[in-house]
């Protein structure tokens, strides 16, 4: 078994090979068209995932809501909750994170509209202690200057000295500002100044937009951002090695970037020029999609020293040199993850299909800690139609969402991404292998071969613990072990032949057993 396991784990067919494309959210209305995703792997349980997106409820006055998803078994089903605004008519821009002992965080603005005119009601913070099975009401953490584009991270590593932290920035007419936790969500304060916390919304930067944060194993916390200029704008970072006490002084990392227009020649979604960022040991990495060339791009920087210095043009190498994006096609809205020394890059990329312009979404990874982008995979296993149900935005621009959800974890890499195949604007996700080193994936396959042998239940590893899993009904159990049958026919010789044998067998056990239990309830 442990050689199957191995073999089924560690053989190159893995290399750059997704499992089938999942639709997450299920919806009868085009009215409740889904974007603006975001996406996180629980630190405590690697097959437990938690995301949220914007789903929209009356299109015609461009108001939506918040929609929390959860998986427990590796992204293969989902479950979600809708994320209720008490006192609010409208929710907007989730981000998601864990803490270090596994606790999930959603965080959204929230709005009420007093005669069509919006105004402010609050910041607000969902958590979940059980992997997003149930939420928290919302915790109302700030209700001053009304925020864009927040994003939110934390500090999930053990050996932090400031492991459970939760860090926060956003957009306002104040510039960036900033909040954050040190008791796993209850209370929220800014800055540190003169020895006393301060409110949360400390002011970080003025003139600064689009905040990407990541935090390093050692705890240091990075913010980056994008500073609007006239002939090309610049990417910012400023970072924190004391808890979020304080921030260094802004250092520029890009200089003289090209931001993307309004609306990429060709077609008719809103497009801004968001960075995104992540750190893998030293290594750090920043982002951006680029309209240098007359064509969007995806560009970036990386340090290899903490951020300390900079590798590169001040404008940054061109992320898929060595992957190249095919003539005629725009890469946009950058995604960063990282899992050990791999850092993955996932975008969206706009381009002729059969005589229409459509989208696909496309993976391209680092085995070198970002010193090259080598490795490249088209996620989507059919390209969608940016223009499927899609709420306008603005005049004629039409809204697929400003960006989209990427996670990284022992078991993979995860796009979560707005797709439009079923007519209505969904979200789907994928897992994408790309790892050289079985041993990430042991947890993951020796979960789907003891659950299929033993016909109900199994075991996970987690922190490097057997954790029994319950029984699961028929569907799931036939499912894992199509998913084992699939991933067998790359394997060469008779240790795939046996793992497929096996597997299908399962199958048709599973399935037999079924259908015998429905028999006798119904007789």
């Amino acid at each position: 078994m442990v050689n199957l396991v191995k073999q089924l784990v560690g053989t190159p067919y893995l290399t750059r090979q997704p499992i089938p494309n999942v639709q997450v959210s299920f919806d009868q209305s085009p009215d409740n068209a889904r974007s603006e995703s975001s996406l996180v792997v629980n630190p405590k349980n690697y097959l437990n995932m938690v995301g949220a997106s914007k789903r929209f409820t009356d299109p015609s006055k461009y108001q939506f809501s918040l929609v929390a998803y959860a998986s427990h078994n590796g992204g293969l089903n989902w479950q979600e909750t809708l994320l209720v605004p008490p006192g609010s008519d409208f929710t907007s821009d989730p981000t998601v994170t864990y803490d270090d002992v596994g606790n999930a965080y959603v965080m959204g603005m929230m709005w009420h509209d007093s005669t069509k005119n919006r105004v402010f009601s609050g910041l607000a913070v969902y958590k979940s202690t059980d992997g997003g099975a149930t939420w928290s009401n919302p915790n109302v953490i700030y209700t001053v200057h009304a925020p864009d584009k927040q994003t939110i991270a934390g500090d999930m590593t053990p050996s932090s000295p400031h492991h459970g932290n939760l860090y926060a920035a956003w957009d306002s007419s104040n510039g960036l500002e900033f909040g954050r936790s040190k008791d796993h969500g209850a209370t929220w304060i800014g800055l540190r100044q003169a020895g006393v916390d301060q409110a949360i919304g400390s002011q970080l930067v003025t003139g600064g937009v689009f905040a990407s944060i990541s935090v390093a194993a050692s705890g240091k916390v990075y913010i980056f951002y994008l500073v609007p200029l006239q002939g090309g704008s610049n990417i910012d970072v400023i970072t924190s090695s004391d808890g979020g006490d304080t921030f260094s002084a802004p250092a520029t990392v890009v200089t003289g970037l090209t931001v993307v227009p309004d609306k990429l020649p060709g077609g008719q979604f809103r497009l801004e020029t968001i960075p995104t960022s992540c750190v893998s040991g030293t290594d750090v990495v920043v982002a951006w999609p680029d309209f240098r060339n007359s064509v969007s791009q995806v560009f970036y920087r990386r340090s290899n020293n903490a951020g300390a210095t900079w590798l590169g043009p001040g404008d940054g190498d061109l992320l898929t040199a060595s992957a190249p994006t095919p003539t005629g096609r725009h890469d946009f809205m950058p995604q960063l993850a990282a899992v050990g020394n791999e850092i993955g890059c996932c975008f969206c990329e706009f381009g002729p299909h059969g005589g229409k312009s459509l989208i696909e979404v496309v993976t391209v990874v680092s085995t070198d800690s970002g010193a090259t982008f080598d490795k490249r995979l088209t996620v989507t296993d059919q390209p969608w139609d940016p223009t499927i149900d899609a709420p306008i935005a603005g005049g004629t621009t039409r809204f697929i969402g400003d960006y989209f959800g990427f996670a990284a974890g022992p078991t993979g890499f995860f796009p979560f991404w707005t797709d439009t195949r079923t007519g209505i604007q969904e979200i789907f996700t994928s897992r994408v292998f790309l790892t050289a080193d079985p041993a990430p994936f042991y947890a993951t396959w020796m979960q789907i071969l003891f659950g299929v042998v033993e016909d109900g239940g199994g075991i996970a590893i987690v922190g490097g613990h057997i954790v029994r899993i319950p029984p699961r009904g028929p569907e799931i159990e036939m499912l894992n072990a199509i998913v084992v049958a699939e991933a067998a026919k790359s394997i060469p010789g008779a240790e795939g032949k046996t793992a497929r044998k096996a597997a299908l067998r399962a199958v048709v056990k599973i399935a037999t057993k079924a259908a015998t239990i429905a028999t006798k309830a119904v007789r």
